[in-house]
């Protein structure tokens, strides 16, 4: 991985610290489950990926009412169709289950639990304080006005609901929801937290990353150096080779018309 640590500033966490107040947020049975093939008994992907099965029916019922003009949906038919499609996608989008160990911790949680927990606070306080969330939700990649209309351009960008980095925050770092609504540069995942002012440590080193110069290239590689977390890049690589005929096996080529 490219050493992308941050360098402005030297007001930083040490990595003894920021170890410490990871194993207050995840605990060390989370930490632990890093080194396992699954996460908590749950695969990898049952628990990231987007129902795939629900999405390809909805475009191979599409294409075979497209194929009889008598049969072809209306406008309204096909928004049905499109926030069907929108449903899965946001819901592969939501908050990760809390049992994830995540890959990220941010400055300021990390602050608050070594405070909170040198004053003799419960743990179950300093775990209420932290939020996990996607840095990169699917909704970042596709849609399903995407999908609907230019199916063989965002089919495949479905492939990152297996491989969207996993940060732990704390619930006031952005309390408006600005961080996940901000539309993220893909590439680079972190760019939208450092335009929050969210400084983040990655805990392969407990270590500072540069979130301007960070990219999806060394979030990929720190995923493969944990067992749980490369069956995800496992899927990820799968459904790269198999979206084509996935698709084609629906027959779906894109839908013609509005479906807003």
């Amino acid at each position: 991985m490219d050493d992308h640590s941050w360098k402005a500033g030297s007001n930083l966490l040490t990595p003894e610290q920021v170890k410490h107040a990871y194993s207050l947020v995840c605990g060390q049975s989370q930490i632990r489950r890093l080194a396992e093939r699954s996460l908590n008994g749950t695969s990898w992907d049952r628990l990231m990926r987007v129902n795939l099965d629900m999405i390809l029916g909805q475009l191979t019922m599409v294409a075979k009412r497209q194929a009889n003009p008598e049969t072809a949906l209306s406008r309204g038919e096909l928004i049905e169709v499109r926030c069907a499609i929108d449903y899965e996608i946001r819901r592969a989008s939501d908050r990760p289950r809390q049992y994830v160990a995540p890959l990220y911790i941010s400055d300021r949680l990390a602050r608050r639990v070594i405070d909170e927990a040198s004053s003799g606070s419960p743990r179950q306080r300093l775990v209420s304080n932290a939020v996990r969330e996607h840095v990169t939700p699917l909704t970042a990649y596709t849609s399903g006005t995407n999908i609907l209309q230019s199916p063989a351009v965002y089919m495949p960008l479905l492939a990152h609901a297996f491989t969207t980095p996993i940060c732990v925050i704390s619930k006031d770092e952005d309390p408006k929801g600005r961080a996940r609504t901000v539309a993220p540069d893909v590439n680079r995942p972190f760019m939208r937290y450092a335009d929050n002012d969210i400084q983040v440590y990655r805990v392969s080193d407990f270590s500072p990353i540069d979130r301007e110069r960070f990219t999806w290239e060394d979030h990929i590689s720190l995923m493969k150096s944990y067992p749980s977390y490369a069956t995800g890049v496992e899927f990820f690589d799968l459904y790269q080779k198999e979206w084509s005929a996935m698709l084609a096996a629906t027959g779906f080529k894109g839908a013609e018309g509005r479906v807003q």
